[in-house]
């Protein structure tokens, strides 16, 4: 994704996941995977909205 394109743009929930899931794998090997990771980060920001935090 060309970096134009992240300032054109709203960012989507794939987008802040992406972020969190690279920044995860920063702090070294871990037993969760990508995917269960990434479900329980958008819950989290799932959250974060109702509570209107984000």
């Amino acid at each position: 994704m060309a970096r134009a394109e992240l300032h054109t743009r709203p960012l989507t929930d794939d987008d802040l996941v992406g972020v969190l899931e690279v920044r995860r794998r920063s702090f070294g090997p871990s037993t969760t995977s990508v995917e269960e990771y990434a479900a329980r980060q958008r819950l989290l920001l799932d959250a974060g909205r109702m509570l209107g935090v984000l």
